[in-house]
């Protein structure tokens, strides 16, 4: 869940039974290191066959001091992977009957519009229609601060939906909140203590949490983004992300968690199944990935600087989860990277060489201001540091863009390019099929 990131990205990856003693460790070594030195990620990589480790590997620091080196017990924000947790958790209430996936939202919240209409698998899959409140415009004003339950309900029930429940497939973090709060009514017990009781302890996790009043915990591993060097991101604050993308793991625990929830240690064949049934390419708090001849079933997640992935391949019984807290490299192609090197796929280990800047610091510096279209209703912030152009859209967090041509620039993880004029008066901004005109407002 990147809950404050304006882009969306889609992973889609180009998916024999394979024995775990058979992939190429040396290989994947050099790989996960090589970006480690050159300062392209961090995180922890944990690899299971038939539910055992076969590969375990961190890099990076977890502190801001950069002195702390990670380990396989640094706890990771996971982000949305935290969904396919909230929706175990729902199938598990429901077998237990405690609820129903035709059971209404107006049962429990009627005040939220369309309540009426908006079923509990309507939630699961993101086709109820309610707005994604990380999408507010003013969302990262609040973002960093604690936020009761009732406070976020409040600011829910008073969003307009974005369409009828059931038309499509919207992703919408709301969703899960609120089924956060659902399961809570429904069991008597608040989400960390279900989380714990449900899947922690029967699991014997000792390293998964959530943390529901906290901005920080003591064993945190805090999140970068990359300038010239690494600098600390941002801490969205655990309490708004309650149910979407709140639970802190390693990779190890959401190894286990995966493998024991596909193999029906948590819920029945039945649901799990129903789970992995997919409508318009998402199913109950998973989707499904491709990976040449194979395909998975899981989730990303993303929040801060934290990135994360987690898929199941079922054939083989294998589950890789990589958890990240800074990447400086497509998060998309450091997942094609290591699961190219286990499967014994052809891969090339890519070279990191530093390219010389086609913009001298002046030139950047030219293009700062602030930014508007009548095409989009926010503002861009463009700002220059230590030789570094950042795009920052008003109510989103900021972003380093790469240098492609003279003025020219580019995000790949999200599709994204800008084209400053000459006069760095205005840019053209095209992601996908989308075409937008920025000018500068004046100073």
């Amino acid at each position: 869940m990147r809950i404050i990131f304006f882009f969306v990205l889609v992973l889609t990856l180009c998916f024999n039974k394979i024995e775990a003693q058979d992939f190429n460790q040396a290989k994947l070594d050099s790989f996960i290191v090589k970006l480690e030195q050159n300062k392209k990620a961090m995180g922890s990589i944990s690899i299971y066959k038939a539910g055992k480790d076969v590969y375990v590997k961190s890099i990076g620091y977890k502190d801001s001091a950069q002195k702390s080196k990670a380990n396989h017990e640094s706890l990771y924000r996971i982000g949305s992977i935290s969904k396919t947790y909230t929706a175990t958790l729902i199938l598990m209430l429901k077998e237990k009957g405690k609820l129903s996936l035709t059971d209404k939202l107006s049962a429990w919240f009627p005040d939220v519009k369309n309540a009426d209409q908006i079923t509990i698998e309507h939630l699961l899959r993101h086709r109820s229609g309610l707005f994604n409140f990380t999408n507010e415009l003013n969302f990262m004003q609040w973002m960093t601060q604690s936020i009761k339950r009732e406070e976020l309900l409040q600011k829910i029930i008073q969003y307009t939906p974005n369409f009828k429940p059931g038309e499509k497939f919207e992703y919408s973090n709301t969703n899960y909140f609120l089924l956060a709060l659902i399961a809570e009514k429904q069991s008597g017990k608040k989400y960390h203590q279900l989380l714990h009781d449900f899947i922690c302890k029967p699991l014997k996790l000792k390293r998964t949490f959530d943390y529901p009043d906290s901005k920080f915990f003591s064993d945190q591993t805090i999140s970068f983004k990359k300038y010239a060097d690494w600098v600390p991101d941002t801490n969205t604050h655990l309490s708004i992300t309650l149910g979407a993308g709140s639970i802190v793991a390693t990779a190890e625990d959401v190894n286990t968690f995966l493998n024991a929830l596909f193999t029906y240690k948590l819920v029945s064949k039945k649901s799990v199944e129903e789970m992995a049934t997919l409508v318009d390419g998402y199913g109950l708090g998973v989707f499904r990935v491709p990976f040449y001849e194979r395909f998975a079933l899981g989730h990303n997640g993303g929040i801060d600087g934290f990135r994360s992935a987690s898929y199941y391949f079922a054939d083989d019984q294998v589950s890789i989860t990589y958890l990240s807290n800074a990447v400086d490299y497509p998060f998309n192609d450091v997942m094609i990277g290591i699961l190219s090197i286990f499967y014994d796929k052809s891969y090339t280990i890519p070279e990191f060489e530093d390219k010389v800047s086609l913009h001298t610091p002046a030139e950047l510096k030219q293009l700062e201001g602030t930014y508007s279209s009548k095409q989009l209703p926010f503002q861009i912030i463009i700002s220059a540091q230590n030789n570094v152009l950042l795009f920052k859209p008003s109510h989103q967090t900021e972003i380093k863009l790469a240098e492609k041509e003279k003025f020219i620039f580019e995000y790949k993880a999200a599709n994204l390019q800008v084209e400053f004029d000459e006069n760095a008066q205005k840019f053209i901004m095209k992601q996908g099929l989308g075409i937008y005109e920025f000018v500068k407002q004046n100073p």
